[in-house]
């Protein structure tokens, strides 16, 4: 359960300072390899992020519809029946077994065809779940099953449930992470031009003059406009070296 609290907190500070963590921990990066691992970063965020949206949506999605169906069917319980039956929902693959057991053995309880038709309403809506909503929500094509298999097998071993819920998430981010590291990185053309240089040059030098008009002592404006002075400095250098990479202007 702490642990649990500590990974909420955590994700919510994060999400509230998104842009400001991010380039905190891309500080101690090599300015040479500051781009790719940014777009290594935000290629995971974005893949583990449409999955645990899809699967959240799922899942709400599940316990609305599941909730309305069993009440129609006069099935025992069914607010609480569908809560638990969108919470397994949640589980990879044994989740739709799960979620379609309690129903039908509370529907069987109270007669056969309640039963039958509890089993197989769940099943429609987990159908139309997986076929018409997740495509929606997350692209599960782009990802190696297999790769998910070992890996849920691995987590469930050592992690129990928690592994099983973590695996395809975690899958996903692994595949991503090597697809990214494995390519190689795409040579991107040089969009400057010594006029570009030389307007740039003459706004900072603007904001120099500014900056000591309103007798500005800010160490962090100070070294902004350091850091912006290299920056034009080494475009100047690049200018001059058609083959230099576009990496040189990270500091």
């Amino acid at each position: 359960v702490s642990q649990m609290a500590i990974v909420i907190v955590i994700s919510v500070y994060w999400s509230m300072d998104e842009s400001h963590f991010e380039r905190l921990w891309l500080s101690v990066v090599s300015g040479k390899n500051r781009t790719r691992v940014r777009d290594i970063w935000r290629g995971i965020e974005g893949g583990v992020g449409a999955y645990i949206r899809s699967e959240i949506g799922q899942s709400f999605l599940a316990a609305i519809l599941l909730g309305v169906s069993y009440s129609i069917i006069g099935l025992p319980y069914p607010a609480l029946l569908a809560v638990l039956g969108a919470l397994m929902w949640l589980i990879p693959w044994l989740g739709a077994v799960l979620a379609m057991a309690l129903p039908v053995i509370f529907g069987f309880a109270a007669g056969p065809v309640q039963g039958i038709i509890a089993g197989l309403v769940t099943l429609v809506i987990l159908l139309a779940l997986e076929i018409i909503v997740e495509p929606i929500l997350f692209n599960r094509r782009r990802y190696n099953s297999l790769l998910v298999v070992l890996m849920l097998i691995a987590l469930a071993d050592a992690m129990g449930l928690i592994g099983v819920l973590v695996a395809p998430p975690l899958a996903a981010a692994v595949q991503i992470f090597f697809s990214n590291v494995l390519s190689q990185p795409e040579a991107r053309p040089f969009p400057a031009s010594k006029e570009k240089i030389t307007t740039i040059k003459e706004r900072l030098v603007a904001l120099h003059e500014r900056a000591e008009d309103m007798d500005v002592e800010s160490p962090y404006v100070n070294s902004m406009l350091d850091r912006l002075d290299k920056l034009v400095a080494k475009a100047e250098d690049v200018l001059e070296q058609p083959q230099a990479s576009m990496d040189e202007f990270s500091i």
